[in-house]
């Protein structure tokens, strides 16, 4: 009988030590398997932050190729402006074609001119007069020369 209690409180031992190791395996598993999903969650954390990166690239390159579009098209409707223009008398036209030149060499004329006879030292309110005015006409003939000979070298082309 004290054989029966035995195997009865052996077996039931192994059962509960095949209890406890079991548990013991499925708790490693558990952990095992969170620390897989905490890496696939890190990794998909940095491929959302590399595709960030790269849609904020994209969209800064878009807007500079919105700029340049937008830019060529305020040109072209200049351009268009200038040809649509009602038809003149030949001598009106000939004026019309003058302005720009004229302007142009003006503004050049009105460069060297303020440059060379303004003195150096003029200043309003602490602000160096010949700085700011030749400053101001340098402006307005580089952008008056620019966009005639841009003109002119458009109009050769076609």
């Amino acid at each position: 009988m004290l054989d029966l209690i035995a195997t009865v409180v052996s077996g039931g031992a192994t059962g509960i030590l095949g209890s406890v190791v079991g548990g013991a395996f499925k708790w490693l598993d558990r952990r095992d398997a969170a620390r897989e999903a905490a890496a696939v969650r890190a990794h998909e954390l940095s491929l959302q932050r590399l595709h960030i990166e790269t849609r904020g690239a994209e969209l800064e390159s878009e807007e500079r190729i919105a700029r340049a579009d937008a830019a060529r098209d305020v040109l072209v409707a200049s351009y268009g402006h200038d040809r649509a223009a009602a038809p003149a008398s030949p001598w009106a036209a000939d004026v019309k074609s003058m302005v720009r030149p004229a302007l142009t060499f003006a503004l050049i004329a009105l460069t060297a001119a303020i440059y060379f006879t303004l003195d150096a030292d003029a200043a309003v309110d602490g602000v160096a007069l010949r700085a700011y005015v030749v400053n101001t006409v340098v402006y307005t003939t580089s952008a008056a020369v620019l966009w005639w000979f841009g003109d002119r070298a458009r109009e050769m082309r076609k």
